[in-house]
């Protein structure tokens, strides 16, 4: 577990955004198969595992002028960022 006052911390100074993927447990959500080209930069995922952090991210859209990017979306694409 981790605050989103952490992640923002400890984000990689090239890394725009604040990603996350909803999964139902953690074991899942580490065995999807996009997290391979953020993993491969060193980016870390925030794994949403409760209905309401979704809805929570959704809605602030914004932290600390970092925004939130669902990683398992269509339009996700690590260079457009």
């Amino acid at each position: 577990m981790t605050s989103l006052r952490d992640y923002v911390d400890n984000m990689k100074p090239d890394q725009k955004a604040i990603y996350y993927f909803s999964s139902e447990s953690v074991k899942s959500a580490r065995n999807a198969p996009f997290l391979e080209q953020l993993n491969n930069k060193g980016y870390e995922v925030l794994f949403m595992t409760e209905p309401l952090d979704e809805v929570t991210a959704h809605h602030l859209k914004y932290y600390d002028g970092k925004k939130f990017m669902d990683i398992s979306k269509e339009n996700f694409h690590l260079g457009i960022i």
